[in-house]
């Protein structure tokens, strides 16, 4: 009995021994073992808490103090963290898509998102995370004001147009001409969903920079009229990123004024144009409150006028780009 003991502590000795000296598995042997779960987008690294950055006027020392306050929730981008919906003073972020894509913009309901990545044109469900793809090739997504349709850039056989599809995919309108020399830039929808804005850019033949032209888009009628033609004025060039004010009386525009981008306005009747702002910033991608007392520029960071030009803050989101803003 006690040889047969010894006997198996041996044998058991040395397995004990030999799986000590195993071959270890390699960390690529390992990452076969083991399931990835959520291949899709990366951890996120989330942007610094978004804070309003107060400022003065000229003349005084204290705070503006802001007497209507910006209502909604706006979508803004970030090259490395992907697109955000927060609150306009910056509070409550949330992270929608934790990957860089191109212009994203909210539904009215605050229930989905319509972004651009690749070249094609997705609409997320917030919540419950299904993605679908509308179109392809499509370029800068917007909700129309009641949800039911997305306006686009589009490239079809080669030739940009306009776009709008129903948000279920069905009925594909085209708008534009069959010109190799021309690109249109969807810009904004009216507040009545009646009315598309947008530039088109006529580039020469030989080449060199695209002289614009805000035009506008009657979907009941399908009328395409021309606002604004950049060949026909004086001082401001670059024209661009139009949007229809509240009461469609007016259409607010990005152009170039002694080399520094600013917002103007363009009356529809009287056809007066006139510089809202910009006296010491160099500006881009103007995004209107759906009510039309407030815009979002890009500066260094997102910043807040009124629509009368008056500075309020900016948000604490170095190279955030607000491409959306939506009151429920």
């Amino acid at each position: 009995m006690r040889k047969w003991l010894l006997s198996l502590f041996t044998v058991l000795s040395s397995l004990l021994f030999a799986c000590s000296r195993a071959t270890p598995i390699s960390p690529g042997e390992l990452l076969q073992l083991t399931p990835t779960l959520q291949p899709i987008f990366p951890t996120p690294t989330y942007p610094p808490t978004l804070q309003p950055i107060l400022t003065n006027t000229p003349e005084e020392t204290s705070p503006i103090q802001i007497t209507k306050v910006p209502r909604g929730k706006l979508v803004v981008s970030t090259t490395d963290d992907g697109l955000f919906m927060v609150n306009p003073d910056g509070s409550d972020q949330k992270l929608l898509i934790p990957a860089p894509v191109g212009l994203g913009t909210l539904s009215p309901g605050l229930n989905k998102i319509a972004y651009e990545i690749r070249g094609e044109i997705h609409v997320l469900d917030i919540q419950t995370s299904e993605d679908l793809v509308i179109f392809s090739p499509g370029f800068y997504p917007h909700w129309s004001p009641d949800g039911s349709r997305i306006g686009f850039n589009c490239n079809m056989d080669f030739l940009a147009k306009i776009c709008v599809i129903n948000a279920d995919r069905t009925d594909l309108r085209i708008f534009g001409e069959n010109n190799e020399n021309q690109r249109l830039n969807f810009d904004n929808w009216s507040q009545d969903g009646n009315i598309i804005t947008f530039t088109s850019y006529s580039f020469p033949p030989s080449g060199g920079r695209g002289i614009g032209t805000i035009q506008i888009l009657n979907l009941n009628t399908n009328e395409i009229s021309s606002v604004l033609d950049e060949t026909m004025l004086d001082k401001i060039q670059a024209i661009g990123n139009s949007s229809l004010s509240f009461d469609n009386s007016q259409i607010y525009f990005l152009g170039t004024q002694n080399e520094i981008f600013s917002v103007f306005s363009i009356n529809l009747q009287t056809q007066d144009i006139q510089l809202i702002e910009n006296e010491n910033y160099d500006l881009s991608n103007p995004v209107w409150s759906p009510d039309g007392q407030f815009f979002f520029v890009h500066g260094e960071t997102p910043l807040l006028f009124t629509s009368t030009g008056e500075f309020l803050y900016g948000l604490d989101i170095p190279g955030g780009l607000v491409t959306s803003w939506v009151i429920p």
